[in-house]
């Protein structure tokens, strides 16, 4: 079996050359993605190889002159190869992890966040139409401009290839026939509809919903502790634990090869009514956050994150919360999905704005700061008000 974990320790060093200066390296990232599809196809074969084996054991099985001494080493050697081909799986997951940081270095996050709420498409191998979107792909970057093949990223599941037009993604599909049937006019649409919420800020039916949709931008810049994070885990790393208040309300607890897991209580102590970010949970969560290895800078954080030995937790006080925004004239509540329901007068009627369980898990996922985080609802609130 191929040594993913070096491979991707290897690509990630090239990776963070790229985002260091995105416009400036460009060429990279076609390189980058190259590899990046050469060895997603060759794990995906190792997982077809283990089927083929299962399949092949499971016949064998069933033939009534095998021994029952023979048929326990078949199970046993099937269960190993069912186990190699979810970790397999994994591998793949992670390496398309690189693939998202591309995309996330050169596009604005937020305009990616909608390109990941549909079925991820299978294997790539043997996909109709890849050698056409391979040439275009090399067409683009002859050109002198940014691309990425959607296939080798967890993030963009909409079109086979994502471009740079005025500044914001722009999302193509690359016909293999000139055939129409009802699968392509649906992708089609959806191409649509995802490229006017990124150009216009709107749309109108979001996600056959009947209700518009309109993004609101908040005017400040995001404030978050992803530097001071890297400082924290490198002082886990020397005495094996540090909890820090970032600011009222806000907690950090990094622990680095943790044998008592009892030590979790410890971090609530203190808090009136905490809600935890399990940050490790979160590893092959899709829901279009900031990739870890944008994050994780470090190539020591990042691979002892992935691995297990790092542990990272975000806690949020909901009571400072409630008090913050009750001192801006809102009255907050949460629900068991994780939501936050903020509740404001608007001509002499109270109006409830629902912060969604993803824009609430932003603050551990992504690291954001809690004060930055109710600024931003008072912009919206503003923003709905006038």
């Amino acid at each position: 079996m191929t040594d993913n974990n070096l491979f991707f320790i290897q690509l990630n060093k090239i990776l963070q050359v790229f985002v260091d200066d995105p416009f400036e390296n460009m060429k990279l990232a076609y390189d980058i993605q190259m590899s990046l599809l050469d060895r997603i196809l060759k794990i995906e074969n190792e997982i077809k190889s283990n089927k083929g084996k299962i399949t092949r054991n499971k016949g064998i099985t069933k033939d009534k002159n095998t021994t029952n001494d023979t048929r326990r080493k078949l199970s046993t050697e099937s269960k190993n190869l069912k186990d190699e081909s979810i970790n397999l799986k994994e591998d793949i997951k992670r390496l398309r992890e690189i693939g998202d940081s591309l995309a996330f270095a050169y596009f604005n996050k937020h305009d990616l966040k909608t390109l990941c709420w549909k079925q991820t498409a299978g294997f790539i191998g043997g996909k109709e139409g890849l050698k056409k979107e391979l040439y275009e792909l090399k067409s683009i970057f002859e050109s002198g401009r940014f691309a990425i093949l959607n296939d080798i990223t967890n993030s963009l599941r909409y079109g086979d290839i994502t471009i740079e037009k005025e500044g914001k993604p722009y999302l193509l599909e690359i016909k293999s026939s000139d055939n129409r049937n009802n699968r392509i006019i649906r992708q089609e649409k959806g191409l649509d509809e995802k490229m006017e919420v990124i150009q216009n800020d709107y749309i109108e039916n979001f996600e056959e919903t009947n209700q518009t949709f309109k993004r609101v931008h908040t005017n400040k810049q995001e404030i978050n502790y992803k530097e001071d994070l890297q400082l924290l885990i490198e002082e886990a790393f020397l005495k094996g634990k540090i909890i820090k208040e970032m600011e009222e309300g806000l907690t950090y607890a990094i622990y680095y090869k943790l044998e008592d897991f009892d030590s979790f209580k410890e971090v609530c102590q203190n808090i009136n009514e905490p809600r935890v970010f399990y940050i490790n949970q979160m590893k092959y969560i899709n829901e279009n956050y900031t990739p870890f290895p944008i994050i994780f800078k470090d190539e020591k954080s990042l691979m002892e994150f992935y691995n297990g030995n790092l542990i990272i937790l975000v806690v949020i006080d909901l009571k400072v919360l409630r008090n913050k925004l009750k001192q801006k004239g809102y009255i907050f509540n949460h629900n068991e999905n994780g939501e936050f329901t903020i509740t404001f007068e608007h001509d002499g009627e109270d109006i409830d704005m629902v912060a969604s369980n993803y824009h609430v898990t932003r603050i551990g996922r992504e690291f954001i700061s809690l004060e930055w985080f109710i600024n931003g609802i008072e912009d919206v609130v503003n923003s709905v008000s006038s």
